[in-house]
């Protein structure tokens, strides 16, 4: 039993160690708290991920909820900042192209939360 609790926590090490370097401004728990504070005030929190090119996860983000907006076709979102548009895949989704940025092969995704409250016609 003691061997499993010593990998256990090993694991647990790496896990927070991998985490903690996914964005050299802020650590995770302040990333999501972010994310969780824009949940509580506007019922939509954004975790942004970003991929290395071999498609491992390589940056975890926070991205302020009242800059977003979802696609129609809920085929991904575009974050609207100081007249600008840029386009996020849904995570895990690699083939959606961008139809913002030509050639842009490699958007971004995004993790959506969102809290239900049947006055939100999202739903």
């Amino acid at each position: 039993m003691r061997i499993l609790d010593s990998v256990i926590e090993r694991l647990k090490i790496d896990a927070r160690e991998w985490l903690e370097g996914l964005n050299v401004d802020d650590s995770f728990t302040t990333i999501m708290e972010k994310v969780y504070t824009d949940l509580q005030a506007t019922g939509n929190g954004y975790l942004e991920v970003g991929r290395k090119v071999n498609g491992e996860i390589g940056y975890i983000g926070h991205i302020p909820s009242t800059t977003m907006r979802v696609r129609r076709l809920r085929d991904g979102f575009i974050q609207l900042l100081y007249g600008k548009a840029v386009f996020f895949r849904n995570f895990g989704d690699t083939e959606t192209p961008n139809p913002i940025a030509e050639g842009s092969d490699r958007p971004n995704e995004i993790i959506h939360l969102k809290k239900y409250t049947p006055m939100n016609n999202y739903y």
